[in-house]
């Protein structure tokens, strides 16, 4: 729908458009974002805003433990965003306070406990470390920007910024 609005996107001066990718994998963002375009659709509509000179950011979050577990989809969905011409990145790292865990685990009740695990991991510092490690040499890789310097983990975020 985004895109409808191009027109009016070019009149206004300094105009930044932004959205969300979770995954290049539509079952995957449709899985978490049940009521959401697909993540085809939404990497479509950045790359015609950009090829319309429209400037876009990109809010990867929340990253999804399988950036982990399978280490190519991370360079996939970086590949992709580079694709489309958006260079501008804010990446959020899998939040599991109360009310998202209980949801989350409701949805992912019938799956396999391993993957469960895995989202529990994604918690843990060495975890964060790992993946951050990972996403600096892409965004190096793919000459892209790290807004905020920092991959936000909500708990060290706001004890950074919300003081």
């Amino acid at each position: 729908m985004v895109t409808r609005d191009i027109d009016v996107f070019k009149k206004i001066k300094n105009v930044i458009v932004g959205l969300t990718i979770t995954s290049t994998d539509d079952k995957i963002s449709r899985y978490f974002e049940k009521y959401a375009p697909p993540v085809s659709s939404r990497l479509k509509a950045l790359k015609t805003l950009n090829k319309n000179k429209i400037k876009t950011y990109a809010f990867i979050g929340p990253l999804l433990p399988h950036f982990v577990a399978q280490t190519g989809e991370l360079e996939k969905l970086f590949k992709s965003l580079s694709e489309t011409g958006t260079k501008d990145l804010f990446i959020e790292h899998l939040n599991l306070v109360k009310y998202i865990r209980s949801r989350l685990f409701e949805e992912m009740k019938d799956i396999n406990k391993e993957i469960l695990q895995k989202f529990y991991s994604s918690q843990s510092k060495n975890y964060r470390v790992e993946l951050e490690e990972k996403i600096k040499a892409l965004i190096k890789k793919y000459k892209m920007n790290l807004l905020l310097d920092m991959v936000i983990f909500h708990k060290e975020f706001q004890k950074r910024h919300l003081r």
